[in-house]
């Protein structure tokens, strides 16, 4: 195998590859010996037909054949003898194939850009003090207290107000049809509180349980092409209008929440809001650390990446979850053009930033000869499917099915602990 590589840029290479002519021919022989076996050619047994006829007949087919077989091998092979490390699938030029003569291709990728650290021990971060006051524990008091709120019924004839909790009944339609996604049975909505759709809630409000009532809802453009602008209709039977009851704040509650007493609660509570600003406090430190490195360091990131980070962007900003949206909000499998416009001008900068970061981290992890190993990589496994709330191997399956390794998760742990290493080698000062 020969294998040239052309440098267009500093993040976008040629590689030319040529294949031996030895192995291009025993792909033949092998591909026509085997298509022998299979066709049947009137006058010739499975196995005897002349080459030549099948030459004549299933010329095209065999070379598609080979190129499918020989073109991503040795392109794998190609970029590893080249030391190249692409970003995105290849852009496979034209294919040169003919018999008795080496198959010659090429193929342009982005790659990751070569970095030139500077110095990244030893950055300026700030330390601020971690505070606890007496109304942060009352607010978070009064979360528990949330938690354990109960609802109760309301009179049947009290009229629907907003804080109340009310049990619908929804079906939309438009033109006449039922509208996709757009019905809900026994559905429970907050009033005043934007889980339902503004018009649809102004039609309940002031209603009372067992009535029914009719609301327009005009779709505007965030829904599916043949819905884009029209008005839906909604019928809505109140089933049930309800009131959160609080518990009182006392040592019952305390106990109710797995605490001895009140004032073990209320320590126990500032326990947790004091670890969770320190967390909050080093993870600022570490964005500050990065956004250092970000400023000091100028290279050129490849395309590829920045989309890739926006898609990942939009699918957190949009998730594609129809059944958390309110009925009527359809969403289309993908944005508007001038939703997707808008999107990439409000995000692109921070998706550049984002994939800064990340490839600066990496060269300062092979620069510090860090790495993740299997068990700190079960270690986050664990950890994760805890805060999920699942079994570690059904999160193992979940991500190997998204990726076909924990290549990805293997990454998160190494960033990671690359941010500790810059924020264990830092210059600390104290803020007020």
């Amino acid at each position: 195998m020969k294998v040239a590589v052309d440098d267009l840029s500093e993040i976008k290479k040629t590689i030319r590859v040529e294949i031996p002519q030895e192995v291009v021919t025993e792909e033949f022989s092998h591909a026509y010996a085997s298509l022998s076996q299979r066709v049947k050619l009137p006058g010739f047994r499975p196995g005897k037909a002349p080459r030549a006829l099948l030459e004549q007949r299933y010329a095209k087919q065999v070379e598609e054949e080979i190129i499918r077989k020989l073109v991503p091998d040795y392109y794998q092979r190609a970029i590893s003898e080249a030391k190249l490390n692409p970003v995105e699938l290849p852009d496979i030029g034209k294919v040169e194939l003919r018999q008795g003569a080496p198959l010659i291709f090429s193929a342009t990728v982005e790659v990751k850009p070569p970095i030139v650290l500077g110095a990244y021990r030893g950055l300026s971060v700030q330390q601020e003090p971690v505070i606890v006051t007496e109304a942060d524990l009352d607010e978070a008091l009064g979360r528990v207290q949330e938690r354990f709120a109960q609802l109760q019924a309301h009179p049947s004839d009290h009229a629907v107000a907003t804080g109340d909790f009310v049990v619908l009944d929804l079906a939309g339609s438009v033109e006449g049809k039922p509208l996709p996604g757009g019905a809900v049975k026994g559905g429970l909505f907050e009033m005043g509180k934007g889980a339902l759709k503004e018009p649809l809630e102004a039609a309940v409000i002031g209603r009372s349980a067992g009535e029914t009532v009719e609301a327009r809802l005009p779709l505007g453009q965030d829904v599916q092409p043949a819905l884009r602008d029209k008005e839906a209709i909604f019928s809505i039977t109140i089933q049930a209008v309800q009131r959160k009851v609080m518990p009182a704040i006392d040592d019952e509650l305390a106990k109710d929440a797995g605490a001895d007493s009140l004032t073990a609660l209320r320590q126990r509570l500032r326990e947790e809001l004091e670890r969770a600003r320190r967390k909050e406090a080093e993870a600022k430190q570490k964005q500050g650390l990065v956004k250092q490195l970000i400023e000091q360091h100028r290279f050129v990131v490849p395309p590829a990446l920045i989309d890739r980070e926006l898609n990942r962007l939009y699918n957190r900003v949009h998730p594609h979850d129809h059944a958390s949206h309110a009925p009527g909000a359809c969403n289309d499998d993908g944005p508007t053009p001038e939703a997707a416009q808008q999107f990439r001008a409000t995000y692109e900068p921070a998706a550049t930033d984002r994939v800064k970061g990340t490839l600066l981290l990496e060269a300062i992890a092979a620069d510090a000869g860090l790495s993740a190993d299997d068990d700190e990589v079960n270690a986050e496994l664990r950890g994760l499917a805890t805060e999920m709330k699942i079994a570690p191997e059904q999160l193992r399956r979940l991500l190997v099915r998204q990726d076909g390794t924990l290549e990805q998760l293997r990454r998160k742990v190494l960033e990671d602990k690359t941010l500790d290493y810059l924020l264990a080698q830092a210059a600390v000062a104290k803020g007020e």
